[in-house]
Protein backbone atom coordinates (compact mmCIF):
# COMPACT_ATOMS: atom_id res chain seq x y z
CA UNK A 1 0.00 0.00 0.00
CA UNK A 2 1.55 3.34 -0.98
CA UNK A 3 2.13 5.90 1.76
CA UNK A 4 2.09 9.65 1.47
CA UNK A 5 5.04 11.35 3.15
CA UNK A 6 5.55 15.12 2.88
CA UNK A 7 3.22 15.31 -0.10
CA UNK A 8 4.99 12.53 -2.00
CA UNK A 9 3.59 9.06 -2.64
CA UNK A 10 6.06 6.37 -1.59
CA UNK A 11 5.75 2.79 -2.87
CA UNK A 12 7.35 -0.25 -1.29
CA UNK A 13 9.93 -2.09 -3.40
CA UNK A 14 8.15 -4.36 -5.87
CA UNK A 15 4.81 -2.63 -5.37
CA UNK A 16 2.87 -1.74 -8.52
CA UNK A 17 3.02 2.01 -9.16
CA UNK A 18 0.27 2.02 -11.76
CA UNK A 19 2.64 3.06 -14.52
CA UNK A 20 3.06 0.83 -17.52
CA UNK A 21 6.37 -1.02 -17.67
CA UNK A 22 8.86 0.00 -20.35
CA UNK A 23 9.07 -2.32 -23.29
CA UNK A 24 12.45 -3.75 -24.21
CA UNK A 25 12.57 -1.37 -27.19
CA UNK A 26 11.83 1.69 -25.02
CA UNK A 27 14.43 0.59 -22.50
CA UNK A 28 17.08 0.14 -25.20
CA UNK A 29 16.25 3.56 -26.64
CA UNK A 30 16.60 5.21 -23.23
CA UNK A 31 19.92 3.47 -22.60
CA UNK A 32 21.17 4.57 -26.04
CA UNK A 33 20.24 8.17 -25.22
CA UNK A 34 22.11 7.94 -21.90
CA UNK A 35 25.15 6.51 -23.70
CA UNK A 36 25.05 9.32 -26.27
CA UNK A 37 24.82 11.93 -23.53
CA UNK A 38 27.72 10.37 -21.60
CA UNK A 39 29.84 10.24 -24.78
CA UNK A 40 29.14 13.93 -25.47
CA UNK A 41 30.00 14.79 -21.86
CA UNK A 42 33.28 12.86 -22.09
CA UNK A 43 34.29 15.01 -25.09
CA UNK A 44 34.07 18.24 -23.06
CA UNK A 45 37.32 19.61 -21.64
CA UNK A 46 37.85 19.15 -17.93
CA UNK A 47 36.67 22.16 -16.00
CA UNK A 48 38.61 23.52 -13.08
CA UNK A 49 36.69 25.05 -10.22
CA UNK A 50 36.53 28.83 -10.09
CA UNK A 51 39.02 30.41 -7.69
CA UNK A 52 37.66 31.57 -4.38
CA UNK A 53 37.31 35.31 -4.79
CA UNK A 54 35.06 37.87 -3.20
CA UNK A 55 33.02 38.07 -6.42
CA UNK A 56 31.87 34.46 -6.12
CA UNK A 57 31.90 34.24 -2.32
CA UNK A 58 28.16 33.59 -2.19
CA UNK A 59 28.72 30.22 -3.87
CA UNK A 60 31.18 28.82 -1.35
CA UNK A 61 30.85 30.75 1.91
CA UNK A 62 27.99 29.32 3.93
CA UNK A 63 29.10 30.99 7.16
CA UNK A 64 28.82 34.66 6.16
CA UNK A 65 26.00 36.43 7.90
CA UNK A 66 25.58 33.70 10.51
CA UNK A 67 26.73 33.37 14.10
CA UNK A 68 29.65 31.29 12.76
CA UNK A 69 31.11 34.11 10.65
CA UNK A 70 34.85 34.28 11.29
CA UNK A 71 34.80 30.91 13.06
CA UNK A 72 37.19 29.20 10.64
CA UNK A 73 39.73 32.03 10.74
CA UNK A 74 39.68 32.01 14.54
CA UNK A 75 40.07 28.22 14.59
CA UNK A 76 43.09 28.42 12.27
CA UNK A 77 44.69 31.12 14.44
CA UNK A 78 44.07 29.03 17.56
CA UNK A 79 45.68 25.98 15.93
CA UNK A 80 48.73 28.00 14.89
CA UNK A 81 49.20 29.41 18.36
CA UNK A 82 48.53 26.08 20.09
CA UNK A 83 45.37 27.17 21.84
CA UNK A 84 42.28 25.01 22.09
Amino acid sequence: MPREIAGKIIYAPGEDTGRPKLTAEEREQALAEFDAWNAAKAQLPAQTPAPRTEENRRFWDDLSGTEYEGWQEQRIRDQQTGQQ
